[in-house]
C-alpha cells in the first residue's frame, strides 16, 4: 500500500503561501498610497513652481523597487512550493513500486492477439477489457490533497494509479503497473490549466507486456 502523505502539511504550505502573498500585496498598497504631495514634490507628479527633492525621490523609488523585487522573488518561489514538495513525494513513492511488473506472459497466436485487443470496444465493464478469460483491474487512490479538488484551483493533488491483469480461472496475477500522477500545486494559475507531472516518465503498456504475439 502506498504511504499516505499528511494532508495537513499541504494545507500549511498553501496558507503560508497565501499569507506571504497578502504581505506583499499590503506592501505594494502601502507604497501606492503615499501622499500625493510627497510624490509630486519628488518628481512623480511634477507641478509648476514646485521643486523636486531628488533625495526623497530616490528613497521612494528605491523603496518601490525593493517591494517589486521582493514581490517577484516571492512569486517565483511560492508558485512552485507545493508543486515541488508533491513531485519529491511522487519520486520517492515511484522509486519503491512504480512501473510495470510482469509475473507470467501469455503467448497468443496472431489471430488471438488481434482479437484480444478488440474486446475493449464491446466490453460491458472494465474488468472485461481483455475478454472473458482475463480480469482487468484499475484503481486510483488520492494520497495527498483533496479528493474533490476543484479543477483549476491550483491546489495540489497526488494520486496512485494501479493496474493489474489476472487469469480469471485461477485468479492468477499476470502483471501489474503502478503509476503516480501530480496535478496542481501552483498556488495561483491565473486561469490557466494547472501543471501536472507523472512517474515513471516512460509509460509502458501493461497489456502488451503481458500478452505476447506469437508466430
Amino acid at each position: 500500500m502506498a504511504a499516505q502523505v499528511n494532508d495537513s502539511i499541504l494545507g500549511g504550505y498553501f496558507f503560508a503561501a497565501l499569507l506571504l502573498w497578502w504581505l506583499v500585496a499590503m506592501a505594494v498598497v502601502d507604497v501606492a498610497r503615499r501622499p500625493r504631495r510627497l510624490a509630486a514634490s519628488c518628481g512623480f507628479l511634477p507641478r509648476k513652481g514646485m521643486p523636486k527633492c531628488s533625495s526623497a525621490a530616490g528613497r521612494v523609488r528605491m523603496s518601490t523597487m525593493c517591494y517589486r523585487l521582493v514581490a517577484i522573488m516571492l512569486i517565483i518561489l511560492l508558485s512552485g512550493c507545493e508543486r515541488y514538495w508533491l513531485d519529491r513525494q511522487m519520486q520517492e513513492l515511484c522509486a519503491k513500486d512504480g512501473g510495470v511488473k510482469v509475473y507470467k506472459t501469455v503467448t497468443l497466436s496472431p489471430a488471438e492477439y488481434e482479437a484480444l485487443f478488440k474486446y475493449k470496444v464491446r466490453a460491458k465493464s472494465r474488468e472485461e477489457y481483455y475478454g472473458p478469460e482475463y480480469r482487468y483491474i484499475a484503481t486510483r487512490t488520492v494520497i495527498a490533497g483533496k479528493q474533490d479538488r476543484a479543477p483549476g484551483s491550483g491546489r495540489g493533488q497526488l494520486a496512485r494509479n494501479h493496474y493489474a491483469i489476472y487469469l480469471r480461472s485461477v485468479n492468477l496475477l499476470l502483471g501489474e503497473n503502478v503509476e503516480y500522477s501530480r496535478v496542481g500545486g501552483d498556488l495561483i494559475t491565473f486561469g490557466f490549466q494547472p501543471s501536472g507531472n507523472h512517474c515513471p516518465k516512460r509509460r509502458v503498456s501493461l497489456a502488451q507486456s503481458v500478452f505476447v504475439k506469437g508466430e
